[in-house]
């Protein structure tokens, strides 16, 4: 099962991490921030794949949505990629 499918239909795992944003940002880095050849192709797919280097406009509201959509996630990725650590909040007793 590749990771996809299995983020998709099984959630027990996440029971495992204390500090889930801070685990995710730490995963951000350590997928994106090694300038590797494998951090480029995969950042590469996903802009190709959102049309980033195309922003002309669309008639298409539904295409316009889509590249809109694909652009928002690279936008998030980057700001994963530049967030301090994140500290846990714990309520006292």
């Amino acid at each position: 099962m590749d990771v996809f499918n299995y983020v998709i239909h099984k959630t027990e795992w996440l029971s495992e991490i204390d500090n889930i944003p801070e685990a995710t940002r730490q995963a951000f880095v350590s997928l994106f921030q090694n300038d590797s050849t494998e951090a480029r192709l995969v950042a590469k797919f996903i802009i190709d794949r959102c049309r980033w280097s195309d922003m002309t406009e669309t008639n298409s509201g539904i295409m316009e949505a889509k590249q809109n959509t694909g652009r928002n996630i690279i936008i998030g990725i980057v700001d994963q990629l530049n967030k301090e650590p994140i500290e846990q909040i714990t309520e006292e007793a």
